[in-house]
C-alpha cells in the first residue's frame, strides 16, 4: 500500500509498523516513503527510511503500566478503577447492577510499627495474592489496590446482596488466616463496606463514597466484618459534620455553661457536696444535656478543649459550696465519664 501511494507521488511519514529482524524477532519501526524522480521528472522508484523504535515502545508500555498498575502488588490501581468502573456505569451499563466492596486491613499499622515497613510491604503483596486466589473462580470479579492498606472488589452484573456478601466473606476469611512473612507469623484481618449500583450510586465517586461509609460502620463495630451501605449512614455523617461545626461556634461564643447540683446525705438531709454539670445553651434548641452532643462524637480535640476551658472557668467562678454549707464541688459530666475532676472550694 505504501509503495503504491509513493509511486503515485505521495510522501508518507511516521507510519508505525512491525518488521521482522534478520534474527527472527519482531521490531517496532517508524517508516517513511517518498517518490524518487528522474531528471525528466518521472517517478522512477521509492525511497524508504526506517527507524527502530522498539526501546521507545518498551518505555512507553512501562510508563503506561506504572500509570495503571500498583508497582508493589501488580494489581490495577485507583486510576484503573476509575476508568473501568466508569465504563461499567456509563451507557447501557447505567441500569445494570454493579457491586463494589471497599476493604481496609485491620491491625496493619501495628505490623508496620512493630516489624518494619519491609515486612508491611511483603504483607501487602501476600494480601493481594489472597484477594486474587479468593476470587479466581468468580467470573468478571476484579481486584484493585487503592493505596496503603485499601483494596477494592468490583463485581459486575451483580446486585444480589447474598452473592456479593458471600464473595466478601470468602476474602475476609482468607485475610483472617495467619501470614508467614520473613519468619514472622502475622495475623491481621479485614473490614469491608459494600455498595451496589445503581441504588447506592450512579457515579464512580458516589458509589465509592457510599462503600466507604459502609466500611466506616464495619470498622466502628470492631472490624473484621462487612456492612452494606444504608442511606442512614450518610445522614449520620452529615449530622456529625453539622454538630462539629456547631461545637466550633458554641465554644467560640461561650454557649457552654456550668450548673451546680447539691449532693444530699439521706440520713440527715445535710448538703455534703455538689456536682458541676455541663450544659449547652443552644440558640435554637435550648439547653442541651451532654448526652445530646458529647457521646455522638468520637474522642477528639473537643473533649479535652471543653474540659480545659470549663475547668478554668470553674476555678474562677464563685462556688455555691459556702451557702450550702459544704466544702467540696465535684466537677462531673464535663465531657464524658472518663474525664471527671474534683475541685476543692
Amino acid at each position: 500500500e505504501m509503495y503504491q501511494r509513493a509511486r503515485s507521488g505521495e510522501t508518507i511519514r511516521n507510519r508505525d509498523m512491525l518488521r521482522q529482524h534478520k534474527d527472527g524477532s519482531l521490531v517496532h519501526v517508524k517508516v517513511a516513503a517518498a517518490p524518487m524522480y528522474s531528471p525528466e521528472g518521472a517517478i522512477r522508484g521509492v525511497a524508504w527510511a526506517h527507524q527502530d523504535i522498539t526501546e521507545r515502545r518498551k518505555a512507553e508500555a512501562q510508563l503506561e503500566r506504572l500509570a495503571h498498575y500498583d508497582p508493589l502488588t501488580g494489581l490495577p490501581n485507583r486510576l484503573s478503577l476509575q476508568k473501568i468502573l466508569g465504563r461499567l456505569l456509563a451507557g447501557d451499563g447505567a441500569n445494570r447492577p454493579i457491586s463494589v466492596a471497599l476493604f481496609d486491613l485491620d491491625s496493619f499499622k501495628d505490623v508496620n510499627d512493630t516489624l518494619g515497613h519491609s515486612v508491611g510491604d511483603q504483607l501487602l503483596v501476600e494480601v493481594a495474592h489472597r484477594f486474587v486466589e479468593a476470587t479466581k473462580n468468580r467470573d468478571k470479579v476484579q481486584v484493585f489496590r487503592l493505596g496503603g492498606d485499601e483494596f477494592v472488589l468490583v463485581v459486575p452484573e451483580c446486585g444480589d446482596p447474598r452473592v456479593v456478601g458471600e464473595i466478601v466473606d470468602t476474602v475476609l476469611n482468607r485475610l483472617a488466616q495467619s501470614f508467614d512473612i520473613n519468619e514472622h507469623s502475622v495475623r491481621i484481618g479485614g473490614s469491608a463496606g459494600i455498595a451496589i449500583a445503581p441504588s447506592d450510586g450512579a457515579s464512580v465517586d458516589e458509589l465509592l463514597a457510599n462503600a466507604d461509609l459502609a466500611l466506616y460502620q464495619a470498622k466502628s463495630t470492631g472490624g473484621r466484618t462487612r456492612r452494606f451501605f444504608l442511606p442512614v449512614h450518610r445522614a449520620q455523617v452529615q449530622a456529625r459534620r453539622v454538630l462539629d461545626l456547631e461545637l466550633t461556634r458554641a465554644y467560640a461564643d461561650g454557649e457552654f455553661e456550668i450548673y451546680y447540683q447539691p449532693e444530699i446525705r439521706l440520713i440527715d438531709g445535710a448538703t455534703v457536696g455538689a456536682e458541676a454539670l455541663l450544659r449547652w445553651r443552644h440558640p435554637e434548641r435550648g439547653i442541651l444535656m451532654p448526652g445530646a452532643f458529647i457521646e455522638r462524637l468520637p474522642p477528639t480535640r473537643w473533649r479535652w478543649k471543653l474540659a480545659d476551658g470549663l475547668s478554668s472557668r470553674h476555678a474562677k467562678e464563685p462556688l455555691p459550696g459556702a451557702q450550702w454549707g459544704c466544702g467540696w464541688i465535684v466537677l462531673a459530666s464535663m465531657c464524658s465519664r472518663r474525664n471527671s475532676k474534683a475541685t476543692c472550694c
